[in-house]
């Protein structure tokens, strides 16, 4: 048995998804004049962590996803594709 359907992992939505948080954090962080080692900081992550999500090589927590959605100062919907 391959486990339980919805706790598959990298399905076409996880890699949208991901994707998509990423491309959004980026937009972000660049439109705030931030670099990738600042925006870490503020968040309290490495920077080598921020450059990953950034490069879609990894995907974050909850409470990850929060601490860069108030590094940026923005709500957390607004880094997560319409619909999910």
């Amino acid at each position: 048995m391959l486990g339980h359907p919805y706790l598959r992992l990298n399905t076409a939505v996880d890699i949208t998804i991901r994707h998509e948080f990423a491309m959004r954090v980026r937009r972000l962080r660049l439109a705030r004049n931030l670099t990738q080692e600042q925006l870490a900081a503020r968040a309290g992550l490495a920077k080598n962590f921020v450059a990953m999500i950034e490069r879609r090589l990894r995907s974050v927590t909850l409470v990850t996803a929060v601490r860069i959605s108030q590094a940026l100062d923005v709500r957390l919907a607004s880094l997560i594709p319409e619909g999910y």
